[in-house]
């Protein structure tokens, strides 16, 4: 038979095959996740809504739409805002309608690259013990097709999906590790879900909810602070939405 060492390293040695294995399927899944994407982004040139109004309109004026001029006018700006600035630096035309739908697109996806890199570090950071439950999450997430669909298109989908990831997973590593700095960002970044679109709200509310449920039933020197954060989150987002329907470019 073998001897305790050998069998140890028999085990280490399968434990490394495994492990491989695993970073190879994720790496796969990734790779298909970002292909497919990449593949809206450069075939596809239909969208849900007419987001192109406003951004011509800001390209053209230098000033936000209100509410009732056009297309989604109604809706927060931030979005519309960073294609229109984006478009105005390669030095595409408000006329060229095919470049700013790519330019929309190019932007949602780099956001979506973003989104999965976020996703795949907050299922780490879950205390899953079970790989192949993380990993499953991970490519339900990654090859959602209505994700997929979304992140493909030049909306402000994309946007709000990716600042409420983001407020959620800093949210939780506040609630983890108690860094006020986590909390900080969780609260720009809901509000930066909020300036996207509105129901980034949803967002925004469960994380005041969230926090200041926690500070009541929290003991110690974080309970204030969850507070302040829960707070600071809910009037911030109302903030932002409301600037973000108003303010000059």
């Amino acid at each position: 038979g073998m001897s305790d060492c050998e069998l140890l390293t028999t085990i280490e040695i399968k434990q490394m095959r495994k492990e491989f294995i695993f970073k190879i399927l994720l790496f796969i899944i990734f790779l298909i996740a970002l292909l497919l994407r990449l593949g809206l982004a450069v075939f596809n040139r239909d969208f849900n809504d007419n987001h192109l109004y406003p951004v011509r309109f800001i390209m053209l004026t230098n000033k936000l739409p209100k509410g009732d001029t056009g297309g989604e006018s109604y809706q927060p700006k931030l979005y519309h805002y960073v294609v229109a600035k984006t478009a105005r630096e390669f030095g595409i035309s408000p006329n060229d309608k095919n470049g700013l739908i790519l330019t929309g697109q190019w932007l949602n996806f780099i956001a979506s690259v973003l989104i999965l890199a976020i996703v795949w570090l907050f299922l780490k950071q879950l205390p899953i013990h079970d790989r192949k439950a993380r990993f499953g999450a991970f490519a339900l997430t990654a090859l959602n097709p209505a994700l997929i669909g979304i992140n493909g298109q030049a909306t402000n989908d994309t946007f709000v999906i990716l600042f409420s990831t983001l407020a959620i997973y800093f949210v939780y590593l506040f609630i983890k590790k108690e860094y006020w700095i986590t909390a900080l960002f969780a609260v720009l970044c809901a509000s930066l879900a909020v300036a996207s679109k509105t129901n980034g709200w949803t967002t925004t509310i469960s994380i005041f909810l969230a926090l200041v449920f926690r500070a009541i039933l929290k003991k110690g020197k974080f309970r204030g602070l969850d507070a302040c954060a829960g707070i600071s989150a809910g009037c911030r987002g109302f903030k932002l939405c409301r600037s973000a329907h108003s303010i000059s470019v």
